[in-house]
């Protein structure tokens, strides 16, 4: 019924939405070094100033188990969130409720 539609719209813009997360948050973490030199070049300010990190560059670590965990979280944040709209729909009677349209 009206729930299950809303739940699914719900988890198919949860997806797009977690999709194009991961990938950008994915290449950003992967070109982070690169954008934090244009960045710094760009403003004039060192973003990661390297004598108090002692670092050459910013240490990145990318686990396929963070990004699945991520994807999978806001997944259900998505549907949860897509629930609450679906109980009060159901609860309605449509001829009445368009009625007062």
């Amino acid at each position: 019924g009206i729930m299950r539609l809303f739940l699914t719209y719900g988890f198919i813009l949860g997806a797009i939405g977690a999709g194009m997360g991961a990938v950008l948050g994915v290449l950003f973490t992967i070109y982070i070094n690169p954008i934090e030199k244009t960045l710094s070049d760009w403003t004039g300010y060192q973003i990661f100033p390297r004598d108090i990190y002692y670092f050459d560059d910013i240490p990145v670590r990318l686990l396929p188990s963070t990004v699945i965990v991520v994807i999978a979280g806001s997944l259900m944040v998505a549907v949860l969130a897509a629930a609450l709209p679906a109980r009060r729909a159901a609860r309605l009677n449509p001829v009445e409720t368009l009625r007062y349209e």
